[in-house]
């Protein structure tokens, strides 16, 4: 059944504390099925190495397929969610089993293609733009055929103009505040891509403070991930995946909901309209339990 709807893609403002609760409804989150994220993390990464290694074109199409797939970690997430709204009424819910099909559910739908593979050239173009900006940085401080070694690639970027640093900052912060929900809405809502980006644009932008103390929670999470070797980044992965998407159910409630207790909100409808909301279940199917493989 298909979720969309003429307001599917509607956000809503919410309180600056809420970028703290958006962490612990993801670690929540995680704790419900951390086997199931696990294995579908680690079969994307598969799935994505696997791609890379064909010569010519493999990264060009692992880019390409990369926002799909992503998308089928988060449809993932909103089934692990529905197993954990159901674990309130029957404990024995958790043992549901999850398809790992999921996963690639963004290529196989006639509905999700299409937007997924707009976001995927999109991600080609700035993988693109980015190398562009970085060899012209590379370039003016000194001859990049003259680079021999990764210390002098490094001292090169150092001495790069700021202005230059500026510009990468901006393309990266554009790119992300595209991305973050934009894939999500294909996947969950099935968004067009040009109204999923608008969409994701404006939930962040519209929600400046929670979004910089999540941020800032998230660069605490990293330091600390990093300190035993990286290997916190095991553990601090899919909690992020699982974060965005409890931001993601709590920003844009209508069609999705949240199982767990986010506060209320503002609607914002064109950018203008104000209106209070709630959240409300998930229209999603639901199916029997154990990830199947």
């Amino acid at each position: 059944m298909s979720n969309k709807d003429p307001q599917n893609v509607d956000y809503r403002k919410v309180s600056a504390g809420q970028g703290w609760q958006w962490y612990v409804e993801g670690w929540r989150l995680f704790l419900t099925r951390p086997g199931t994220l696990y294995l579908v993390l680690i079969l994307f990464l598969l799935v994505q190495l696997a791609i890379t290694i064909v010569p010519l074109v493999g990264s060009i199409v692992a880019t390409l397929i990369a926002p799909a797939m992503i998308g089928g970690v988060y449809l993932v997430l909103d089934r692990i969610r529905q197993i954990r709204s159901d674990m309130q009424v029957d404990p024995l819910a958790r043992e549901q089993s999850i398809s790992a099909g999921l996963l690639f559910e963004g290529l196989k739908h006639p509905s999700r293609r299409k937007p997924f593979l707009v976001l995927g050239v999109l991600s080609l173009l700035f993988n693109l733009l980015l190398a562009s900006v970085l060899i012209s940085a590379i370039s003016m401080p000194m001859d990049p055929e003259a680079i021999e070694n990764q210390e002098q690639l490094v001292q090169a970027l150092m001495a790069a103009p700021m202005g230059i640093w500026l510009l990468l900052i901006g393309l990266w912060a554009a790119y992300m505040m595209a991305m973050t929900f934009a894939i999500p809405l294909v996947a969950l809502r099935e968004a067009s891509a040009t109204e999923a980006i608008k969409a994701s644009i404006g939930a962040i932008l519209g929600n400046i403070m929670p979004f910089l103390l999540y941020g800032l929670i998230g660069f605490g999470l990293m330091m600390v991930a990093m300190i035993p070797m990286g290997l916190g980044f095991i553990i601090l992965i899919p909690v992020l995946f699982a974060s965005v998407f409890s931001a993601l159910i709590d920003l844009f409630p209508p069609a999705i909901g949240a199982a767990g207790e986010m506060d209320g909100g503002e609607r914002v409808r064109d950018g203008s309209e104000l209106e209070r909301s709630e959240s409300t279940p998930s229209d999603s199917p639901r199916g029997p339990g154990r990830i199947e493989m």
